[in-house]
C-alpha cells in the first residue's frame, strides 16, 4: 500500500469513514479493474483498526459497485465509469429567469461529463414552518454525494442555509447561485445585484428621468429579490428621489405568475394625468418588463415616446420584442461555468476535502442599451 492508514483525530468523520475514504484512494491509484482486493483480516491487521469497522467500510465500497465479493473466491475491484450527477435543487416554479439559469446548465453538462437532475421543491403543508419541510426533503432526498453534486438555485437565503446544512452534514458538495450578504459557510457564486441597479438608475437618470416607478412583482422571499429591492431603496434614498419614486408592491406567492401581477398594476399607474404619471417602469424582474410593452400595445402607448422601460433581466427574445429591450445583461454560460468549475475542478478542495475557505464570488452585469429607454420628452 502507497500510503499508511493515519486515523485524523481532527476529523469529525466517524472512524469506518476515514477508512472507507482511504480505502477508495487504494483502489483509485493501486488496483486495477477485476483485481483481487484484500481481505477483512489483512486490513485489520494492516490498519489497525477492529473487524466491525473494516467490514462495514467494505460494505459501502461494495454498495457503491467498487468492489465486488465472489463466494469462495474473494472481493474484487470494479473500475467502471463513473457516475457523475449535477443535482439542481429548485422550487417548483415556471420562473423565465429560473429556466433560463437551468438551461445554462444543461448546456454545459457535456463539456462537464455529468448529467443533469432537477430536484424540484413544491411548497410544504406548513407555511409556519419552511425550514423544517425544507430538512425534511434535504434528508430524504434520493441521491449519492459520491455521484452527485448540488447547486441550490431560486431560494431564499434561509432556504439555502438550510439545504447547505444538511446536505453538507451528509457530504454532498454544494454551490449556492444566489447572493449573499456574508457569513454563508459554503460555496456561493452570486451576480452582482448591487452594481446592476446601479447600472439601471444611472442610465434612467442621465436620460432625465426622475418620475420611476419600480414594480415587485416577484415573491420578496427569494434572495435576488430581496437583495435588489433593498439596492433599489438605498439607491433611490442616497439620490433623493423619495417624493418621485414610486414602489408598487404586485408580488406572487413562490411559485406564482409574475407576468399577470405587472399587467393589472399598469392601467392605474399609467391612466392618470400624463404630467404626473411616471416617465420610466422598472419591474423587479425582466418577465415584468415584456408585460410592460404588452400593457402599451393594448392601452395604445408608445414605447419609448410615452414611457421608457427597462429589464433587469435580459430574458432569450428580448431583443427580438418591438421595441427591443434595453437590459440588464449577465453571461449566463460564464456564470453556471463558474460554478461547475467548483464542484468539479482540481483547485483545493474539490472532489475531496473542502478548501480552507469557502468560495464567495461575484459575476459583474452589464448595461445593454436597446430601443425601450430613451431621453424624457424624446
Amino acid at each position: 500500500m502507497s500510503t499508511p492508514f493515519t486515523r485524523s483525530p481532527e476529523s469529525v468523520a466517524p472512524l469506518y469513514e476515514q477508512v472507507m475514504q482511504w480505502l477508495e484512494q487504494r483502489i483509485e491509484n493501486d488496483f486495477g479493474h477485476d483485481e483481487r482486493f484484500f481481505t477483512e483480516r489483512e486490513l485489520v491487521a494492516r490498519l489497525g483498526v477492529s473487524q466491525p469497522t473494516v467490514r462495514r467500510a467494505l460494505q459501502e465500497l461494495v454498495d457503491r459497485r467498487l468492489l465486488h465479493r465472489h463466494v469462495g473466491r474473494g472481493t474484487f475491484v470494479q473500475k467502471h465509469k463513473r457516475t457523475r450527477l449535477l443535482g439542481v435543487i429548485m422550487p417548483h416554479s415556471h420562473s423565465p429567469v429560473l429556466m433560463q439559469q437551468l438551461n445554462c446548465f444543461a448546456e454545459l453538462c457535456d463539456e462537464f461529463d455529468c448529467n443533469l437532475r432537477v430536484h424540484h421543491i413544491r411548497p410544504g403543508s406548513d407555511p409556519a414552518d419552511p425550514a423544517g419541510r425544507l430538512r425534511d426533503v434535504a434528508r430524504a432526498l434520493p441521491a449519492n454525494p459520491h455521484e452527485e453534486r448540488m447547486v441550490f438555485l431560486g431560494h431564499s437565503q434561509e432556504a439555502a442555509w438550510t439545504l447547505f446544512d444538511e446536505l453538507d452534514h451528509r457530504g454532498f458538495r454544494t454551490v449556492s447561485a444566489l447572493p449573499f450578504a456574508g457569513g454563508y459557510p459554503g460555496d456561493c457564486v452570486s451576480i452582482d445585484v448591487g452594481h446592476g441597479v446601479t447600472l439601471a438608475l444611472d442610465h434612467l437618470r442621465a436620460l432625465g428621468h426622475r418620475r420611476i416607478a419600480i414594480l415587485v412583482n416577484e415573491p420578496v422571499a427569494l434572495a435576488n429579490v430581496k437583495m435588489r429591492l433593498g439596492y433599489l431603496r438605498d439607491y433611490v434614498a442616497a439620490h433623493g428621489m423619495q417624493e418621485e419614486t414610486v414602489f408598487v408592491d404586485c408580488s406572487p406567492p413562490m411559485g406564482g405568475n409574475s407576468f399577470e401581477p405587472v399587467l393589472a398594476a399598469l392601467p392605474a399607474l399609467l391612466g392618470g394625468d400624463p404630467q404626473a404619471r411616471p416617465t420610466a417602469i422598472v419591474p423587479i424582474s425582466g418577465i415584468g418588463a415584456w408585460a410592460a410593452l404588452r400593457h402599451a400595445g393594448r392601452a395604445g402607448l408608445s414605447v419609448p415616446r410615452d414611457f421608457s422601460v427597462l429589464a433587469f433581466d435580459d430574458l432569450p427574445g428580448s431583443d427580438l420584442l418591438f421595441p427591443a429591450l434595453t437590459a440588464i445583461h449577465t453571461d449566463g454560460h460564464a456564470y453556471a461555468r463558474r460554478i461547475l468549475e467548483i464542484l468539479w475542478s482540481d483547485e483545493p478542495g474539490a472532489g475531496g476535502d473542502r478548501a480552507s475557505s469557502p468560495r464567495q464570488e461575484t459575476f459583474a452585469p452589464s448595461l445593454v442599451l436597446r430601443e425601450s429607454t430613451a431621453p424624457l420628452h424624446a
